[in-house]
């Protein structure tokens, strides 16, 4: 059983699958789409069903749930993001939970301050892991979310066993 963690971009998509019974020291999988550099962000965005596996793949075999960044940005900034989230979407199983997760929650998910930097969600992550993996910053990122996202179920699977006892 799999849990996923998604962050992307207008350009690119990276993914860490986490493992729920994973041993120790047993790192997740991280896997990286670009997306191509044709036109502007509405362009690459119908380039999202092409680089990502389909709905139908066995890349999904196994996967319990997923967790994706929810877009952020002021104004109409994260229209841009919204469009790619919704690609993202569209291609991920109909019977696999989904879960957004705005920034600020996956890192309190994570105990980071809500407003950390790039270097102490990196630091995080080095320290869950035992290792600097050879990792971008945004599969740092993916790696947070999917954790937000196992943290959570956690706390989900905890309350129901209290409130059978």
């Amino acid at each position: 059983m799999k849990l996923v963690g998604i962050d992307y971009s207008t350009h690119d998509i990276d993914l860490v699958l986490l493992a729920v019974d994973r041993g120790e020291g047993e790192l997740p999988w991280w896997v990286h789409y670009d997306l191509p550099s044709v036109g502007g962000s509405f362009e690459r965005t119908l380039e999202v069903a092409n680089v990502m596996p389909a709905r139908r793949s066995v890349f999904w075999d196994g996967v319990r749930a997923v967790a994706i960044e929810e877009p952020f940005g002021r104004g109409g900034s994260a229209v841009p993001l919204v469009r790619v989230q919704g690609a993202i979407l569209s291609l991920l199983p109909p019977l696999v939970e989904v879960r957004q997760y705005a920034p600020g929650a996956w890192r309190r998910w994570n105990e980071l301050p809500t407003r950390s930097s790039k270097q102490e969600v990196r630091e995080h992550v080095m320290a869950e892991l035992g290792t600097d993996p050879p990792w971008s910053q945004d599969a740092c990122d993916a790696y947070c979310i999917a954790r937000a996202l196992e943290l959570n179920l956690q706390r989900v699977e905890q309350f129901a066993e209290e409130v059978r006892a």
